[in-house]
Parts: structure tokens; C-alpha cells; sequence
């Protein structure tokens, strides 16, 4: 059954898991919050898990994690706003071989160091995911999205009939790999220009710079 998008919105701190990027993603309060047509609030959350042994208040995600830290002849790369629980997110890269290091430095970001063939990797998996997303939404008749060469302009057209389930799921993906792929690039206040049009009138819905600015659509502005 069609769900009406009710209210999206957007704070900046997404959290997708990169070892399932296709398949998984993970909102919070500050992440997306809609409602359906009966004004029902629908968050999708995973069940929070930081490591096997189930000690979060312990696992440490400074860079005195590691024992023989050498970042010698590897890149640094600083990523903003893409997850809401800060130790799963990186206790879920040290356990993949996308980086070197991974930790959270003294102002609350995320340093990634990596090799020249990792950076590679990250862009290519970005690439990867946006290119699936756009490709299986093709044929679908209530949304559509045109992502600029660069991945800086997103342009999206939505019915008020659409799934908001299925079009944020979408929506969350394109941004977040956009952003990737921007910060991998060397790009250090990566930023997206989203516009959104209603599909059933014309209209403008949102038009703002994300991540300065937040994605928000509310059931009053599908009659305005």
C-alpha cells in the first residue's frame, strides 16, 4: 500500500552501514523522521551493536586504539554528518579493509587514513551504489532522481502517492555516497544542492544547500 511522505527531515548525521551499503541503512531522531497518512511516527532503526563482546562504554575510537599508529605515506580524509551512533560507525570500518585507521578526533569528526588503492575503492563503491540507485528507479512512475556529474546537485521529482519507505531509503543512499564521493575527492565542506518538486503539480517542495540546511516536507506543503 502507498504511504503518503508526510514529514522528512534531514539534520545531517546519517548513519548507512558499509559493509551492507545496497541493503541496510540506519536513521535516528536527527537523522530522517516521517509520519504516515494516520500521523504515525516511522523510524527504522537497527538494534545498536558495537562490538561481539557487547561493551560499548569501553571500545575506544580515539587513535590510542591503535598500539603501533604509523600513518606514514597514507591520505587523510575528514567525514561530517553521516551517522548517528559515532562507535558502531567505527567499530564497523575497523572491521573492513576500506582503511588503515579509523577514529574520532578531539573535535568530534571522523579522521579516515587510508592508501591511495583504498581511496580508490571508497569512489568506486560510492559510484557503484549511486549508479544502482538511479538505475532502479528508472521505471518507477511516482519518483525520480538526476544527480549532477559531480554529485553536487540532486534534482528529485515525487507524487504525493509515492512509499516514503522506498523514496528516503533512496533518497538516504544517493546522499550519502554523494558525500563520499565528494570528501574522497579532496572536497573538505562537501555540500549538496537538493531540489525537490512535487510531480503532481509542479511545484517546488525544497531547495537547499545539505547539509548547511535541512531537507523538510511537510504533509501542509502537498496542498500549498
Amino acid at each position: 500500500m502507498n504511504k503518503k511522505i508526510g514529514t522528512i527531515v534531514f539534520a545531517g548525521i546519517l548513519c548507512i552501514s558499509l559493509m551492507m551499503v545496497y541493503h541496510q541503512y540506519r536513521v535516528d531522531q536527527g537523522g530522517i523522521i516521517y509520519e504516515d497518512e494516520n500521523g504515525v511516527t516511522i523510524r527504522e532503526v537497527e538494534d545498536d551493536t558495537v562490538s561481539e563482546d557487547g561493551d560499548e562504554e569501553t571500545y575506544d575510537i580515539t587513535k590510542a586504539y591503535y598500539e603501533n599508529y604509523d600513518d606514514n605515506g597514507l591520505e587523510t580524509y575528514v567525514i561530517t554528518g553521516i551517522y548517528d551512533d559515532v562507535k558502531e560507525y567505527v567499530f564497523d570500518l575497523r572491521e573492513t579493509e576500506k582503511c588503515e585507521y579509523i577514529f574520532e578526533n578531539e573535535q568530534g569528526e571522523i579522521v579516515v587514513k587510508v592508501t591511495p588503492e583504498q581511496r580508490e575503492e571508497w569512489l568506486m563503491d560510492a559510484q557503484i551504489v549511486i549508479d544502482g540507485v538511479l538505475q532502479s528507479i528508472v521505471e518507477k512512475d511516482l519518483y525520480k532522481y538526476e544527480l549532477s556529474e559531480d554529485y553536487t546537485e540532486l534534482y528529485c521529482e515525487v507524487s504525493k502517492e509515492s512509499d516514503g519507505y522506498d523514496y528516503t531509503a533512496d533518497l538516504i543512499l544517493l546522499l550519502y555516497n554523494a558525500e563520499l564521493y565528494q570528501i574522497f575527492n579532496g572536497v573538505e565542506e562537501w555540500s549538496i544542492h537538493v531540489v525537490i518538486i512535487n510531480m503532481d503539480n509542479g511545484e517546488e517542495l525544497v531547495n537547499v544547500q545539505y547539509p548547511k540546511e535541512r531537507i523538510n516536507i511537510t504533509p501542509e506543503m502537498w496542498d500549498e
